[in-house]
């Protein structure tokens, strides 16, 4: 989920914001790459574990 989160909140600074929003030097833009980066870790280090939630039948 943060995953997708991160990636629309980095579209909409790449198609609609800008990468400088409101002077910040592009704070914003570097904090949402860096949990993209996070999250993905997180995907990838529990991928067996996600596997097996996924292939339960609820």
């Amino acid at each position: 989920m943060g995953v997708g989160i991160m990636l629309g909140a980095i579209a909409s600074h790449i198609g609609v914001l800008g990468i400088v929003v409101m002077n910040d030097g592009g704070q914003l833009f570097i904090y949402a790459l860096l949990v993209l980066v996070a999250c993905a870790g997180l995907v990838y280090l529990n991928s067996n574990k996600i596997r097996q939630l996924l292939k339960l039948k609820f």
